[in-house]
């Protein structure tokens, strides 16, 4: 999905997206009364393609309702719950950023992966983390 298309997949599920300044952070999901909201801190986010993947990874949180909890902070598994977390908003953001069939097209296409991150409007690392999602999918 390009950034319209992941604003508007955010509205359609009634996720409420706002730049809003955040210490440290490019943005965060957060989990209101069974309503999602995502605060994106504009100032530490360079260009529209690190929006793009960086709402997409919010989206991921809320899509698998995975969230950090303040009640997790007196858990002893509070870094393995983050760990878990983390991945399972990344593997969401993976499936939003890029489709199985732009993937291969774009492996197919391009002779380095630079080349083919480019082609997807990604940049390398994301690029790296979507292939191996797909390939632990079995897709690719």
């Amino acid at each position: 999905m390009n950034l319209t298309e992941l604003y508007g997949y955010a509205e359609q599920r009634g996720i409420t997206v706002v730049n809003w300044k955040i210490d440290n952070k490019r943005a965060c999901a957060i989990k209101m009364k069974r309503e999602y909201h995502i605060l994106m801190n504009d100032h530490l986010i360079s260009g529209e393609r690190e929006e793009r993947i960086v709402l997409a990874h919010e989206l991921g949180h809320c899509r698998s309702d995975r969230m950090y909890y303040l009640q997790d902070f007196c858990n002893p598994l509070y870094r393995q719950n983050i760990a878990k977390a983390e991945r399972k908003a990344c593997n969401e953001a993976c499936r939003l950023l890029v489709k199985p069939e732009e993937l291969k097209r774009a492996l197919r296409e391009n002779d380095t992966e630079y080349a083919a991150a480019e082609s997807l409007d990604l940049d390398v690392f994301t690029f790296r983390d979507i292939v191996e999602y797909y390939k632990t999918k079995g897709v690719i």
